[in-house]
């Protein structure tokens, strides 16, 4: 967004109001991808796993603390996740 906003100033042109959405819309997207990474991926596994030493503070500690549970249920159930 800045960069395009800098290229705008320093050319001195307005975009039309179909580039405008279009901007918008892209920084949308991209503001819902980093904030769902940030929150699965990044700080979630925090509120998910216990911290240190009882368990890893990552999505691999995420796996295999409620991976397991996933695991038990689908076993119970008669399903079983397809491994590649």
């Amino acid at each position: 967004m800045a960069s395009t906003k800098a290229l705008d100033m320093a050319f001195s042109t307005k975009p039309t109001p179909t580039a405008e959405k279009l901007r918008r819309l892209m920084y949308a997207g991209y503001y819902l991808y980093d904030h769902t990474l940030h929150f699965y991926f990044l700080g979630g596994p925090d509120f998910v796993v216990a911290p240190p030493p009882q368990g890893e503070r990552n999505i691999l500690g995420v796996i295999g603390k409620v991976g397991m549970e996933t695991r038990a249920r689908s076993s119970s159930t008669g399903r079983t996740a397809r491994r590649s």
